[in-house]
């Protein structure tokens, strides 16, 4: 994700319901020790992409995508952390050859530049010094062995107010 852009919109995936289950569990473990703004488990997958209520194409293109685009599963590797705010505590995902496909399906679509892609499930946002963030991470329940991501989110992002509303979403095949 790109940090400079303080709001626009983002094409975020989402998880089936054993692997929601499983991605709420850890997600209520870490902040019930590190208090962060509350937001919905999900993978940022592309973005920013069209303004929807500028771009009238854009949620034709989004609703596409849920007829020519598969579910996939995702390897989680493991957890870790960063300085950066909105990647301060994440589940490091596998970059595979099948997340590339996707994820440059979807940034085709809607004409996304090519950029770096860190495919991570974010569990906290904010600032906590690399020890707490150790601490909580040596706590953790084991990571699954694969998640299933089976829908997509048009989100509009607003960093400025840690505000995030998906504006539509749908089911992969």
């Amino acid at each position: 994700m790109n940090y400079k852009i303080k709001e626009g919109y983002w094409i975020w995936g989402k998880f089936d319901k054993k692997s929601t289950i499983i991605l709420n569990k850890i997600y209520a473990e870490v902040n019930h020790n590190l208090l962060g703004p509350k937001f919905d488990i999900h993978l940022t997958i592309s973005g920013p992409v069209p303004n929807p209520y500028t771009n009238k194409n854009a949620l034709d293109l989004f609703n596409q995508i849920g007829l020519t685009i598969n579910s996939i599963d995702l390897i989680p590797k493991k957890y870790c952390y960063t300085e950066k705010f909105f990647e301060s505590l994440f589940i490091e995902i596998n970059l595979d050859k099948k997340l590339k496909d996707f994820k440059y399906n979807i940034d085709k679509k809607f004409n996304v530049e090519k950029k770096f892609f860190n495919p991570h499930i974010s569990l906290y946002y904010g600032k906590k010094s690399s020890n707490v963030k150790k601490n909580v991470i040596s706590k953790l329940s084991k990571l699954p062995a694969k998640l299933k991501l089976v829908k997509l989110c048009y989100v509009h992002i607003d960093k400025k107010i840690n505000n995030w509303i998906v504006i539509n979403d749908v089911y992969l095949k």
